[in-house]
């Protein structure tokens, strides 16, 4: 049964506690939790994910309602996993626990019929107004002040490192790439053995990709770089400044989605979708169907 009613009910002793009823409430409120099955909700809701742990989703659930997942505490034990590199990563937003993440990935999964790596932002709902600041503020922030530096490059060119003459350049703050789930997608994107073809973020989650990908522009080597110039992302919820060697980037914005405007730079290249809200659960009104906005900006 996989019904927002049943969604959101506690299920199995793990989930009975009103912390984990509050988690699956708001990422049901947020993601398309229709997309897991009973047995996949169960297994995440008995064990906490960690900012900047691993979720592998498969584009289906497993026969026999088995989960199709599996979790990894962080970037050293996915990588030591067997089996072949994950090439897709999701990041959901503000407030998303295990559940929202796979939730995500699995949206992403389905869509390109393959799995697709979930890195957990967020706790859930007893850190949402923790992510809600120092998410969408102090990444916004961060964003900016990178846009602004990408700008005064831009302008000035080669003499901005030589000339004294040149206005000194915003620095970084302090906490810009801090958190770790910036710190597992810099560590996914650098893995010299690893293509990363899609990266998918909504919310936090697209400014999340954004600090990572400007960490590695950065501070990595000619072919890192090169490499996560040709991943492709597409963004929902929040439209914000990439690297401009990221050529490759679609942000999609709802009409109606004021949360996701307020932290937008809204004069950046972006899609509105008619009618849709901040939200990607098909099975509220106003959502924003993510899965059908992937296949055609991925032809599929």
């Amino acid at each position: 049964m996989r019904g927002p009613v049943a969604l959101l009910a506690p299920a199995g002793a793990a989930a009975a506690s009103a912390l984990a009823w509050r988690n699956n409430a708001l990422d049901a409120a947020f993601y398309d939790l229709p997309g897991l099955s009973a047995a996949e909700l169960q297994a995440l809701g008995r064990s906490r994910h960690d900012e900047g742990s691993v979720i592998v989703v498969d584009p289906d659930c497993a026969p026999g309602d088995m989960p199709a997942l599996r979790s990894f505490a962080n970037y050293d034990a996915l990588r030591a996993a067997p089996g072949p590199l994950v090439t897709q990563i999701a990041v959901a937003g503000v407030g998303s626990s295990g559940i929202g993440a796979a939730a995500l990935a699995r949206t992403v999964a389905a869509v390109t019929s393959r799995p697709t790596a979930a890195i957990v932002a967020g706790y859930g709902a007893e850190d949402f107004m923790t992510e809600a600041l120092g998410g969408f503020f102090l990444f916004g922030a961060a964003n900016r002040a990178r846009h602004a530096r990408q700008t005064l490059r831009h302008r000035v060119g080669t003499m901005i490192a030589e000339s004294p003459q040149t206005p000194a350049l915003p620095k970084p703050l302090p906490h810009e790439f801090a958190t770790p789930d910036v710190a597992t997608l810099v560590r996914l994107l650098a893995d010299p053995d690893r293509r990363v073809d899609l990266l998918v973020g909504h919310s936090k989650g697209a400014l999340t990709i954004a600090a990572a990908l400007a960490r590695v522009m950065r501070t990595g080597d000619p072919v890192t770089r090169a490499k996560a110039a040709r991943a492709q992302v597409v963004t929902a919820g929040a439209v914000i400044a990439f690297p401009p060697e990221i050529a490759w980037v679609t942000q999609l914005l709802g009409q109606i989605d004021a949360l996701g405007a307020l932290n937008s730079r809204i004069g950046l290249p972006h899609r509105r979708v008619p009618f849709a809200g901040h939200h990607l659960n098909t099975a509220f009104p106003c959502h924003l169907d993510l899965a059908a906005e992937l296949r055609a900006v991925l032809n599929l």
